[in-house]
């Protein structure tokens, strides 16, 4: 049956579209979604006969819409689900709510995350999510630890459509939702600052809330991301080209568990430890590191400005800094696409290189010596502003990092413990992977961020290798 406008969203909803007056709110339904039914739930019931459905068929795509990038189950507004491809589901559970509404559309929180978590425990249930990272730490939050990978069952029990994405073409740099829903779905989903009340407004700046929007407008934002998900791991298993299920030929299934495996164990490394942090950082130590490291970027650019006969210089410019070098030995730079001189690392070391050669005219030669002070003073500079200050603005109020690793997307053979998305204050602004071996810091805490712990484990927590290691049963099955 080919579903109609007024199949599609709830009697409600659909008359509440149909009669605004505003154009911009009409303009929120899409013609792809006279294929798609996406509707309110509006009571317990309605959602316990959804979830049972669920059982009978053994497919939940479940998503959460929270007032702001933090991924906590208090900071959750509403759950959405699908069943199947044909039909999203949102269930509001603290929004704000609408004057022209006589009832209350948020349903009990509590009692649907009750109702949620007992049907995840289904053992014939898959649960299907796009990024499992924000969700799982909001189930953590909660303290469910529920591994999307059932060692026991040896299958996948909560599917991660970012995975899927990302080993169906690990090139892409779009790994996105929506991005994805266009490239392999050609749909274009909504735009979250396109739901009216979503963007709150706070003096001078913007935030983004979902529970400030109308329920019936974040129906047909928040019901359509399950469905899409189911849709596209659904369209990622059907591909001939990438092969997804196990006990098939040139299967990608022991790398699919693989990587849903590693992301049960980036977890463990992100969470505290026995009322602890992973990482304790010393900040008198980083106080003592910020000193030097001032005193030595003072030091190297005095010495600079003596070997060039001047301080009307900004040795953070490239272009003044080419200019310099250029009026000293008459160096020909690079230009780029754009016609600016290239002085990076590369380009100045090449010039660095010329200090040993005596037979150089002594032009050439100071010309070397400043450009290996500049590498020096960027060296400095980019020690103390992001590692050195970054740990101590992000640690004052306990002097712990806590670690936010990214699970894919990373194809150095590293994990890549990146900075959390604006609004969550939770995890340090910090990529430990890339701190400095610098000598004089070389057994100390500055050096210790790198944290080799989270690979091997500790006797108080296990490791990535010691959690990989500790199942048994090959992955091929």
């Amino acid at each position: 049956m080919t579903i109609t406008h007024t199949d599609t969203l709830s009697p409600e909803t659909q008359e509440f579209f149909e009669n605004h007056p505003d154009p911009k709110i009409k303009a929120l339904f899409l013609p792809w979604m006279k294929n798609i039914r996406l509707k309110q739930v509006q009571s317990l019931d309605e959602l316990d006969e959804l979830l049972s459905r669920a059982k009978e068929n053994g497919h939940l795509a479940w998503d959460v819409e929270t007032r702001s990038l933090r991924a906590t189950l208090d900071n959750v507004v509403g759950h959405c689900i699908a069943i199947d491809e044909f039909a999203g589901y949102y269930i509001p559970v603290d929004h704000r709510v609408p004057e022209d509404l006589e009832t209350n559309p948020n349903l009990d929180p509590q009692v649907v995350w009750e109702m949620l978590m007992e049907t995840f425990k289904h053992p014939d249930l898959n649960v299907y999510v796009y990024n499992l990272k924000f969700e799982g730490r909001v189930l953590r939050s909660a303290g469910i630890h529920t591994p999307s990978y059932d060692p026991v069952a040896k299958k996948i029990r909560i599917h991660d459509g970012f995975i899927y994405r990302w080993l169906y073409n690990p090139d892409s740099r779009e790994l996105g939702l929506k991005a994805s829903v266009k490239d392999f779905l050609g749909e274009e989903m909504l735009v979250i600052k396109d739901v009216p009340g979503v963007v709150q407004r706070i003096k001078s700046k913007s935030t983004v809330d979902f529970g400030g929007s109308d329920p019936r407008l974040a129906t047909v934002y928040a019901a359509a991301d399950p469905v899409f998900t189911f849709q596209l791991v659904q369209f990622f298993k059907r591909a001939e080209d990438r092969r997804f299920e196990p006990n098939v030929p040139r299967t990608l299934y022991p790398i699919l568990v693989l990587e849903h495996r590693i992301v049960d164990a980036l977890f463990v490394m992100e969470r505290p430890l026995d009322g602890t942090r992973p990482l304790r950082i010393d900040r008198d130590f980083l106080k003592y590191a910020d000193k030097d490291l001032t005193d030595w970027m003072k030091l190297t650019m005095f010495q600079i400005f003596k070997e060039a006969d001047t301080s009307q210089v900004n040795i953070n410019s490239p272009a003044q800094v080419a200019a310099m070098l250029t009026r000293l030995a008459d160096i020909k730079f690079t230009l780029s696409d754009k016609g600016n001189a290239i002085t990076n690392e590369k380009a100045l070391e090449k010039i660095a290189a010329r200090d040993v050669d005596d037979e150089l005219d002594e032009r050439v030669r100071r010309a070397a010596r400043i450009s290996k002070k500049i590498l020096t003073h960027r060296t400095y500079t980019k020690q103390r502003s992001t590692y050195v200050r970054s740990l101590l603005n992000s640690t004052e109020d306990e002097p712990y990092a806590r670690l936010l690793f990214r699970s894919v997307g990373v194809l150095t053979g590293r994990f890549s413990g990146g900075k959390p998305e604006k609004g969550d204050v939770w995890y340090t602004p910090f990529n430990p992977q890339n701190v400095p071996n610098a000598a004089k810091y070389r057994n100390q805490p500055c050096r210790k961020i790198k944290n080799p712990q989270a690979l091997i484990g500790t006797t108080e927590e296990p490791g990535l290798v010691d959690y990989l290691l500790s199942v048994q049963t090959p992955l091929e099955d």
